[in-house]
C-alpha cells in the first residue's frame, strides 16, 4: 500500500491544449511514488459524436485527438513508469488501444500493457425502443428522436479493479470525471467502499483535476473585463495524495523561451515548503500509516458488532428498544416531583 502519489490532469477537455502533459510529465519523473497522468476529454456531446464515427467505421469511436496527446509523452511515460488513466476511448475502448500501441511501435518503445473498460454503452443491453420510452430527470420525451448514443456512468471502483491488473494505461468509455483520478485513489490506498469521508475527499480531488486548466486560473480570465497576462501559459494541477484522505496542490507552470522549456511553480517559497511538508508528512507516515489504518478498520469492526449484537438481542427479546428515553425521562420527572 502506497503512503503517497501523485496525480497530474492533462486535459480538461476534447481538443485541450496538446502540449500541457509535457511539463507535467517532466515534473512527475521526479516525484517518489506512484504517479499517473489523466487525460479528462470526454462529455455527452463527444460521446455521441464518437458513437457516431463507430457506427461509419468500426475502428474508430475514440478520441480524434489521441495520438496529439500522447505521441510528445509516450517515451516518458514507458521510461519512467508513469500510468495513464483517460477517457480517450469514448465509445471504442479497444481500438483506442490498439492505436496506442501503434503509436509505440511507431516510436520504438516497448508496447503498453492497456486495459480497456467496457459496459457503460447501454444500446448493448437494451434495445432503441426501451431507451427511448425510459424517463428522464428532465421529464423530457424521447420517443420519436433519433437515438445517438446512451450511455451510463462507470465509477472510481470499476477503473480501481482495471489497475489491479498491473496495467500500464487504463482507457475507458463514459465513467464519472472524477473517477479518472478515484479509481489510481483506491487502488493505490486500498480505501474499501463503505469510507465514505475517504471516496468523498477522493472524488473533490478528481473533479478539480480533471478540469485541468479551468480550476487553475483559466476560467478566472474574462478578456476585457478580468485579462490575465500570459494566460497562453495558464499551469495544469497535480496533486500530492496521501492515503488519509488529504490532498497537496501544486501547479505547474510552463514558461517557452525559443526551443527551451523549463518548470517553474507559482512561488519559489511555496515550492520550499510543499517539499518540507513531503518530507516530514512522508518520515511521519513510513511509521504512522499502518498502524493508523489498522487502528480505524478495528474501530469500525467494533462498532459493526456492536450494531449487530444490538439488533440481535432485540429480535430475541421482540422488544421495538432495550432503552425506552420517554419513560426514562418521565421517571426523572416524576422523581424531581417527589423531591
Amino acid at each position: 500500500m502506497s503512503h503517497r502519489i501523485f496525480i497530474a490532469g492533462g486535459a480538461g477537455f476534447s481538443g485541450d491544449r496538446f502540449d500541457a502533459a509535457v511539463p507535467l510529465v517532466a515534473h512527475l519523473e521526479n516525484c517518489d511514488g506512484p504517479r499517473y497522468l489523466i487525460f479528462e476529454v470526454l462529455a455527452e456531446r463527444t460521446i455521441a459524436l464518437a458513437q457516431i464515427a463507430k457506427t461509419k467505421d468500426p475502428e474508430k469511436g475514440y478520441s480524434p485527438y489521441l495520438e496529439d496527446y500522447l505521441r510528445p509523452v509516450l517515451k516518458q511515460i514507458k521510461r519512467h513508469h508513469i500510468k495513464i488513466v483517460s477517457n480517450m476511448g469514448a465509445a471504442n475502448p479497444l481500438a483506442a488501444a490498439k492505436h496506442i500501441n501503434r503509436l509505440a511501435d511507431e516510436l520504438s518503445i516497448p508496447p503498453f500493457k492497456i486495459a480497456v473498460l467496457s459496459g457503460d454503452d447501454l444500446s448493448i443491453y437494451l434495445d432503441e425502443n426501451t431507451i427511448l420510452n425510459a424517463p428522464t430527470m428532465e421529464g423530457n420525451r424521447l420517443s420519436g428522436r433519433d437515438l445517438k448514443a446512451a450511455n451510463v456512468y462507470l465509477g472510481g471502483d470499476a477503473v480501481a479493479k482495471a489497475l489491479a491488473q498491473d496495467v500500464d494505461i487504463v482507457l475507458v468509455g463514459r465513467t464519472t470525471d472524477s473517477a479518472l483520478v478515484l479509481g489510481p485513489l483506491i487502488h493505490e490506498f486500498g480505501w474499501i467502499d463503505n469510507d465514505w469521508d475517504k471516496l468523498a475527499s477522493g472524488t473533490i480531488c478528481g473533479h478539480l483535476l480533471e478540469c485541468g486548466a479551468q480550476v487553475t486560473g483559466a476560467y478566472f480570465a474574462d478578456p476585457g473585463f478580468k485579462d490575465v497576462p500570459a494566460l497562453a501559459e495558464v499551469g495544469f494541477p497535480i496533486a500530492m495524495a496521501i492515503g488519509l484522505g488529504f490532498f497537496i496542490w501544486k501547479l505547474i507552470m510552463k514558461i517557452i523561451n525559443g526551443m527551451e522549456t523549463k518548470l517553474d511553480t507559482v512561488d519559489d517559497k511555496v515550492q520550499s515548503q510543499i517539499e518540507a511538508m513531503e518530507e516530514r508528512l512522508g518520515t511521519k507516515l513510513d511509521s504512522q500509516h499502518g498502524i493508523l489504518v489498522a487502528l480505524i478498520d478495528r474501530i469500525r469492526s467494533l462498532d459493526n458488532e456492536i450494531i449487530r449484537q444490538d439488533t440481535l438481542i432485540k429480535t430475541i427479546l421482540g422488544v421495538p428498544q432495550l432503552i425506552d428515553s420517554n419513560k426514562i425521562a418521565k421517571a426523572d420527572r416524576d422523581d424531581q416531583r417527589k423531591d
